[in-house]
């Protein structure tokens, strides 16, 4: 189906998936909000804010525990909406630690910078 025959907020929104690619899997978003633009913009409002709360406790001198809960919760929060990257580099700064051991600092910034990069993605998509 072209976009001309889309409604207008539609067209709007399949030209702007783009800007979430490479972040998200568009398709799996798409499904998790049956199609509807309002609740998309909704749910990635509410994934922009729980990546806030829980990348501020990202640090490497955290307690492991304290950790432990920010990075699964961010892991599941990201396989919820399809941001596939961040859900990933969660799951490997997560897995020292289902061990007991503190993960590598370096596994941390990466977990922080992509949540940043995601946050810019979802700013970008929420912008168009």
């Amino acid at each position: 189906m072209s976009n001309a025959k889309l409604p207008v907020e539609k067209q709007k929104d399949a030209q702007n998936e783009h800007v979430l690619e490479g972040f998200f899997d568009v398709a799996f978003l798409n499904r998790q909000t049956m199609g509807n633009t309002k609740l998309k913009v909704e749910i990635l409002q509410l994934f922009a804010t729980q990546l806030k709360i829980h990348a501020q406790a990202l640090q490497s001198d955290a307690a492991i525990d304290e950790l432990k809960v920010r990075v699964h919760t961010l892991k599941g929060a990201s396989l919820g909406v399809g941001a596939e990257r961040l859900a990933q580099i969660a799951k490997s700064v997560e897995a020292p630690m289902l061990d007991g051991d503190a993960p590598d600092p370096g596994d941390i910034e990466n977990l922080r910078l992509c949540v940043t990069d995601t946050l810019n993605c979802i700013g970008r998509f929420l912008a168009k």
